[in-house]
């Protein structure tokens, strides 16, 4: 059995069936376990662009500095700046891959509710967001 805990703070007016689409989003999200896997894909990019920082690192050192023994200052400055590009590469995968679980919680929303109702959830859910600003 799965709990889950909501909480909508609004200043807007919201249908009883926009709110049922929302819920029915956020349902949609738990029984797909898109946290869980949110959780495991944000750490297994960020795994490989730790790893390949350190590999591009060590060939500049090795290669272009030409250090024979242990780790030069090349490596860390070359691995800290490689960690930093593949980071944020990193993060436009999970932010694709974000995204495309949001359409599928979208998609079950819309089967549990009906599509009219996560259709006209959506533009109220926008204005939500732009008012917690």
């Amino acid at each position: 059995m799965k709990r889950v805990a909501l909480f909508l703070e609004t200043n807007i007016a919201i249908r009883k069936a926009e709110a049922e689409a929302v819920l029915a989003h956020e349902v949609s999200r738990v029984a797909n376990g898109d946290m869980v896997t949110f959780a495991q894909t944000q750490g297994v990019v960020n795994t490989f662009a730790i790893f390949l920082s350190r590999v591009i690192g060590h060939t500049v050192d090795r290669l272009v500095v030409k250090t024979e023994r242990g780790h030069g200052p090349a490596f860390f400055a070359t691995s800290i700046v490689a960690q930093r590009v593949l980071g944020m590469l990193a993060s436009i995968i999970v932010m694709w891959f974000s995204r495309q679980r949001g359409f599928r919680a979208d998609a079950g929303g819309a089967r549990l509710t009906g599509r009219g109702n996560m259709i006209a959830a959506l533009p109220r859910l926008e204005q939500l967001e732009n008012t917690r600003i």
